[in-house]
């Protein structure tokens, strides 16, 4: 790489860099982050799945666990946004990285990280503190390593089991990455041709399995503490919660045709439509003059078989839940942004202009329409005081310094991330925020008390037995009747946060000298 290259890498990722923390810096508090934060502090005492629900798989937990040993916890919005920027930028580095082995210049992995940082459907999972992009990155990074397997057919089987290693913390973090397992191990059964199946599977697919299960060795823990609340936070639940979306009436992507209208809406976006209609084009009608290359085709069609099968097992998966949100595309995004440069890299070599030409033309319009969002939120770079984590923190400063003594009890809210951040205990039976605590009548209290959680019908006598100092409503107005009649009938006093509509109700006299307020 020239000098005048690296200045060019240089200038993009340090760009793009300062571009997306002010931009996830500034996006709103979902209610996501309070079960995956929440949790992170939790595991440091007590049991997942066991102790308190976490309706996904552990791996985001433990890694918010492993954050906060060496973070304040009082800044827990701000650690975990931090940690999902820096997880983001590594993902833009892996890309760019697979892209250049590839293509060997830079115009081509520079494009692909512009291409993916200003898709505003991953940038906005991006903005999460929750598990969106931590298993993004551990499968990109699983790509690398089966890459450089299929262009090195006489490597050593170690490049298959580290792609399994990643390819099996992704799955640890979110379930759904488990249908990469499908595209990887087809690849490497056909993959190099030269060997015989079974030397493919012995040094190929067999490698592949060992890693991935040797990184979701530790799940077994967790199935083995709590079998039944493994099962019914990670399976269970999320069909209850199906139901009782159709119940309401909620129908974003509940039915099939639900979903293939959402999907639909979805590619239409500038962004995604730009992508997903080059990429298209280099599939057909270019084929068949760009099969007259035979520069590197055998690895360049492996390549390019799993770009095509990565990208269907992904959109699947992202279909599959019900209902549908955005954030759930961001994993079939990334692989056609990989999809669509594997493609150009052959089309490039046939035809170099037309093909520079046309990774220009969409850079430009991926800027121009995916640009606007993203370099509206630059100038917070320099303006902590809009920054939703700051906001957040000093919410649970106002919250701490109107407390009582520590003594008084924990807190009660569907929005524990106040509370932790001022530095007190919570009920772990509502640490995952409203997702269990929605479904009602769906869960008994019997079966709420056995897997760790709340429910409206559960609640007085959770309290009753272990008395709130504080009760934390106004972020979940819709689900929190039942807690402001808590704190009504104790009597407690009202105290506004300043962040959105976050008040608490406080059981004694103000601390510190602050006035009581109606």
């Amino acid at each position: 790489m020239t000098s005048s290259g690296a200045a060019a890498v240089v200038a993009v990722f340090t760009i793009l860099a300062v571009l997306s923390l002010a931009d996830i810096m500034t996006a709103a508090l979902d209610h996501n982050e309070h079960m995956y934060l929440s949790a992170g502090v939790l595991l440091k005492d007590h049991v997942l799945y066991r102790d308190f629900a976490f309706f996904q798989m552990p791996y985001q937990a433990v890694l918010h666990r492993l954050l906060f040993t060496v973070v304040d916890t009082t800044w827990l919005l701000l650690a975990g946004r931090i940690l999902s920027w820096l997880l983001w930028l590594g993902c833009l580095t892996t890309l760019f990285v697979i892209v250049r082995a590839g293509t060997g210049g830079l115009l081509a992995p520079l494009g692909a990280v512009v291409l993916l940082a200003f898709n505003r459907v991953v940038g906005h999972a991006a903005g999460e503190a929750s598990n969106y992009i931590s298993p993004l990155l551990a499968s990109l990074l699983a790509v690398f390593f089966l890459f450089r397997r299929t262009e090195r057919p006489a490597l050593s089987p170690k490049d298959v089991f580290f792609a399994g290693i990643f390819l099996g913390l992704s799955i640890g973090c979110k379930l759904y990455y488990a249908a990469l397992l499908v595209p990887f191990g087809l690849t490497l059964l056909i993959a190099p041709r030269s060997r015989p199946v079974r030397a493919r599977f012995t040094r190929g697919v067999a490698p592949l399995l060992a890693g991935t299960l040797l990184a979701l060795l530790p799940v077994l823990y967790y199935i083995l503490a709590a079998p039944a609340a493994f099962w019914f936070d990670n399976v269970e639940y999320h069909r209850l919660t199906a139901s009782w979306r159709a119940l309401t009436g909620f129908s974003i992507g509940m039915s099939w045709p639900d979903k293939l209208r959402f999907v639909g809406a979805l590619a239409v976006r500038p962004t995604n439509l730009f992508l997903l209609a080059a990429t298209a084009m280099l599939a057909w009608p270019f084929r068949k003059a760009v099969g007259r290359d035979d520069v590197s085709r055998a690895e360049e069609d492996y390549r390019t078989f799993f770009c095509w099968t990565a990208f269907g097992v992904a959109l699947l998966a992202a279909l599959s839940p019900r209902p549908l949100w955005d954030q759930y595309f961001a994993f079939p995004l990334s692989f056609a942004v990989l999809l669509f440069f594997v493609q150009w890299e052959r089309f490039a070599r046939l035809y170099p202009t037309p093909a520079r030409a046309l990774l220009l033309v969409l850079l430009g319009l991926q800027i121009a329409f995916g640009g606007f969002e993203l370099l509206k939120a630059g100038p917070a770079i320099r303006r902590i005081d809009v920054w939703t984590p700051m906001k957040v923190h000093w919410a649970a400063a106002r919250l701490q310094w109107d407390l009582p003594d520590v003594g008084a009890g924990k807190v009660a809210t569907l929005s524990p991330l106040l509370a932790l951040e001022a530095g007190q205990s919570i009920y772990p039976q509502l640490s995952a925020g409203p997702f269990c605590y929605r479904l009602g009548d769906w869960l008994t209290a019997e079966r709420a008390r056995r897997f760790a959680c709340v429910t409206p019908g559960s609640l007085e006598p959770l309290l009753a037995g272990d008395p709130p100092g504080v009760i934390v409503v106004g972020l979940e107005e819709d689900q929190e009747a039942e807690l402001v009649a808590a704190a009504l009938k104790r009597g407690l006093r009202l105290v506004p946060l300043g962040f959105e509509k976050a008040t608490a109700y406080l059981v004694t006299p103000p601390a510190n000298g602050a006035a009581t307020l109606p």
